[in-house]
C-alpha cells in the first residue's frame, strides 16, 4: 500500500506534458498487442492510375496558294490630242469637229495705176475665205510674256460642245491701216503666167504674207449654218476671232493688200490664184481644196475676168 501512494506521489510530480506523453504510450501498446498486423493501419489508396495522353497529332498543313497580284501597267500619258478608244460612237463624239476652209473665186477685178505720182501698178481683186467644214475655225490670242506679241492657239470643238486645246498658228498683229487685228500669214495672192495651152507657167506677182481678221460677215453655205450657236464678232480682237461652218470671211478689193503689185508686166492672159493657210498652220479636214483660181486678161489699161 505505502508502494502505490509513492508511485502515485511520483507521478504527480511529474511535469503535464510528459504525463500525457506517458499515457499516450500506454494505449499504444495496448492496442498493438490486440490488433492483428496491418489492422490498425489505413491502407493507402491505390495509385490512380492516368493512362498516357494521346500522341498529339500535328494538324495538316494548310498551303493557301498564293496569288500573284495581276500586273497592272501604269496609265499611259495620253496626248493632249489623243483620244482614248472607247466605242465607235464615243470615239467619234470624242474627237473634234475640224473646220475646213476654202476660198471662192477672186472677183471684184479692177486697176489702180499710181505710177505718174512715184506710186505702183495694182491689180485690185476681192477675196472670200470660207469654212465648209463640220467644225468652226476659232482662235484665240495670249501674250507672251517673254517678247510682248500675242501668240495664237486655234481652239477644237467637239460634237458634244467639249473644247479641245489645239496648237499655236501664228500671231495677232495690228494693222495701222486696216486699224485692228490680224492672224499674220493666213492668206497668200499670185499671178501666174500662162503657157501656151493655159496651163500655169510662172509666179510674176505675189502678195506672200497676207493677214487676215477671222469673223463671220457672209453666209456662203446656208446648210451647214448652226443658228443655234451664234456667229464670231466681226470687232477684230485679240480674245477670239472665227469664221463658223457655212460662213464666209470677206476683204473686198478696196482694202489695202488686196492687190497685187504689177509694175512693168505686160498686157497679156494671166491666172489669178487666192491660197488660205498657204503654211498648214491651221488645223483643218483637208488642204487639198484650199486655193482658188480666175483666168484675168490684162490689156489697155483695163482688167477683166475670163
Amino acid at each position: 500500500m505505502s508502494k502505490v501512494r509513492a508511485r502515485e506521489r511520483a507521478r504527480r510530480r511529474q511535469p503535464r506534458p510528459l504525463r500525457a506523453a506517458a499515457a499516450l504510450l500506454a494505449v499504444s501498446l495496448l492496442l498493438g498487442a490486440v490488433l492483428t498486423p496491418g489492422e490498425g493501419e489505413r491502407s493507402p489508396p491505390p495509385p490512380v492510375v492516368v493512362p498516357d495522353a494521346a500522341p498529339v497529332v500535328p494538324a495538316p498543313e494548310v498551303r493557301v496558294p498564293v496569288v500573284p497580284a495581276p500586273d497592272v501597267p501604269a496609265p499611259e500619258r495620253v496626248p493632249a490630242r489623243a483620244y482614248p478608244p472607247a466605242g465607235p460612237e464615243h470615239a467619234l463624239a470624242a474627237r473634234p469637229s475640224l473646220p475646213d476652209l476654202r476660198v471662192l473665186e477672186p472677183s471684184g477685178l479692177y486697176l489702180v495705176d499710181e505710177t505718174a505720182s512715184g506710186g505702183a501698178r495694182r491689180l485690185k481683186f476681192t477675196t472670200t475665205i470660207w469654212n465648209a467644214g463640220p467644225g468652226p475655225l476659232e482662235v484665240r490670242g495670249h501674250e507672251d510674256p517673254a517678247t510682248g506679241e500675242l501668240v495664237v492657239y486655234q481652239t477644237l470643238h467637239t460634237p458634244s460642245g467639249d473644247v479641245v486645246p489645239g496648237d499655236q498658228v501664228g500671231t495677232f498683229q495690228f494693222d495701222h491701216r486696216h486699224g485692228h487685228l490680224h492672224l499674220a500669214a493666213f492668206a497668200r495672192y499670185e499671178l501666174w503666167s500662162l503657157t501656151e495651152d493655159g496651163e500655169l507657167d510662172q509666179v510674176v506677182a505675189r502678195n506672200d504674207k497676207v493677214g487676215f481678221c477671222l469673223m463671220d460677215n457672209v453666209v456662203v453655205d446656208e446648210e451647214l449654218v448652226d443658228e443655234t450657236r451664234g456667229v464670231y464678232p466681226v470687232d477684230c480682237r485679240g480674245d477670239v476671232q472665227g469664221i463658223s461652218p457655212g460662213y464666209g470671211d470677206v476683204y473686198v478689193a478696196q482694202l489695202y493688200e488686196q492687190d497685187l503689185v504689177i509694175d512693168g508686166l505686160p498686157d497679156g492672159r494671166y491666172a489669178l490664184v487666192n491660197v488660205a493657210n498657204p503654211d498648214g498652220a491651221v488645223a483643218e479636214a483637208s488642204t487639198e481644196n484650199n486655193a482658188a483660181m480666175v483666168y484675168v486678161r490684162l490689156s489697155a489699161g483695163s482688167v477683166w475676168a475670163e
